[in-house]
């Protein structure tokens, strides 16, 4: 049967019609497909494209170097790209490094928010429950430090050290900071360590627990950590307050006068020279002096992420 020229024409518009349906329905999909992807991976999207504007490390490395206080300002750029970066994905990193700079500017309340969210996030990360319970002590909570430190010790560092070298931001600030990066992250647990025992025998004492203090003090003391002078004063300031006078005399007689923890702390000095001019007669020492500046001092410990 021959097609005429009408019946051709109609036959073209009809396929014509049905190829722009095909294409629209094709681009249709195709939106729908990428609008999906862009709303699922969205957050993914905007970490990489936040990772090319973000402020350089290095300045970040130099920030957290500022000895003392920060200005919060200073810290605000790199606390939008952490809370992007969470948001982003569950992240013990991000929160952990964001709480770190919230309380180095002085906001513990937001420094707690994010330690908490870390600790829930990594439940064996060490960092958010030390940092925690330094939080806990300078506003002299000491339970609550107890507590944080006390779960803080329990951890095994290598979990923790495993979360920093899985995290392309910790290893670009150690990198920045020029230093040995496994030898830097066993070190600073370590030392982590030492402060966390320090803050719970204190905290034991502050909070009129004096048997339970000298006896945790004894404790750490039989440890790594042998002949630190800070446990040697508090476990001494709970047996002076207890009237054990022999023990107190050891303890404050234990600690080398080059490795005292406070140069030139007055209460440490009357302490030892009047147990030492007690000599073995049990009388009791002179009053002592204030202890606030030893208690500053211990104050001054420093918040960690690595």
């Amino acid at each position: 049967m021959k097609i005429t020229g009408p019946q051709k024409f109609h036959t073209n518009i009809l396929l014509q019609a049905t190829l722009s349906c095909l294409l629209i329905m094709w681009i249709a999909v195709s939106i729908l497909h990428a609008c999906r992807h862009l709303r699922r991976n969205y957050p993914a999207i905007q970490v990489r494209l936040l990772d090319y504007s973000c402020p350089s490390f290095a300045d970040l490395a130099q920030l957290i170097k500022t000895e003392g206080r920060i200005l919060e300002k200073d810290a605000h750029k790199y606390l939008i790209y952490l809370k992007i970066v969470a948001r982003a994905f569950p992240d013990a990193q991000a929160d952990t490094i964001a709480g770190f700079l919230h309380a180095k500017s002085g906001n513990l309340p937001a420094a707690v928010s994010h330690f908490t969210r870390a600790k829930k996030i990594e439940k064996d990360f060490f960092w958010p429950y030390y940092n925690i319970g330094l939080i806990y002590f300078r506003t002299n909570q000491y339970a609550a430090a107890i507590e944080s430190m006390t779960a803080a010790l329990a951890l095994n560092p290598s979990p923790s050290i495993t979360v920093i070298l899985s995290s392309r931001i910790y290893m670009q600030l150690l990198r920045d900071n020029g230093m040995e990066t496994t030898l830097l992250l066993m070190r600073s647990v370590e030392r982590a360590s030492l402060h966390a025992q320090r803050i719970i025998v204190a905290s034991l004492y502050l909070n009129g627990d004096l048997e339970q203090s000298a006896s945790e003090a004894t404790s750490f003391l039989q440890g790594n950590n042998s002949g630190d002078p800070d446990l040697l004063y508090w476990r001494g300031r709970a047996f002076f307050d207890m009237k054990d006078w022999k023990s107190a005399m050891a303890s404050f007689t234990a600690i080398d006068k080059d490795r005292r923890p406070s140069e030139g702390d007055a209460y440490l000095a009357a302490c030892r020279d009047h147990l030492l001019a007690a000599g073995s007669e049990l009388t009791p020492p002179l009053p002592h002096p204030d202890r606030s500046a030893y208690l500053q001092k211990l104050k001054t410990i420093p918040f960690r992420f690595f």
